[in-house]
């Protein structure tokens, strides 16, 4: 459950990275709020327009539920070494010093590939060239015994 001190209603102009946009109705989807450098990028995580993304800014046509600051939890028995291939849109990556998303490439005649959106940065820094992947994970709203997980994706094995 949310206390109501946890979320705000708003557009998706109004999210700031890390927040979690939860739908009111139908018409409605579930977006995670992600950063493609400085700019503010929401990324459909629901079913439908699964993994496209569009930028926050201006955004008014989108709208639900925010859930800011929310953290991210990777499921250990997905991970898989990325250098073997098997990646898809969705999946979290951590390399360098972030944890980068795979989200569909939005330019016209891209020919496949992913744009990596960055969830989270400032993280302590992983070997160089070092990466490991995720295909289950959540999105989750407190700690300890208030921890709640308001989110999960769970990728099929490629």
């Amino acid at each position: 459950m949310l206390q109501a001190s946890e979320f705000s209603v708003g557009f998706v102009a109004d999210a700031q990275p890390l927040s979690l946009m939860l739908p009111r109705g139908k018409y409605e989807q579930p977006l995670l709020i992600v950063r493609r450098e400085e700019e503010a990028i929401a990324v459909f995580i629901g079913t439908e327009h699964r993994f496209h993304a569009m930028p926050c800014a201006g955004n008014t046509h989108w709208k639900g539920v925010i859930v800011p600051n929310v953290a991210i939890e990777m499921d250990q028995a997905s991970m898989f070494n990325p250098e073997e291939g098997n990646l898809s849109e969705g999946c979290l990556v951590r390399r360098d010093t972030r944890l980068v998303l795979a989200a569909l490439k939005q330019e016209r005649f891209s020919y496949g590939g992913y744009d990596w959106l960055t969830v989270v940065d400032g993280l302590s820094s992983c070997a160089e060239g070092m990466e490991v992947a995720f295909r289950a994970w959540s999105v989750t709203l407190g700690l300890g015994r208030d921890k709640q997980t308001l989110f999960k994706i769970a990728l099929p094995t490629a």
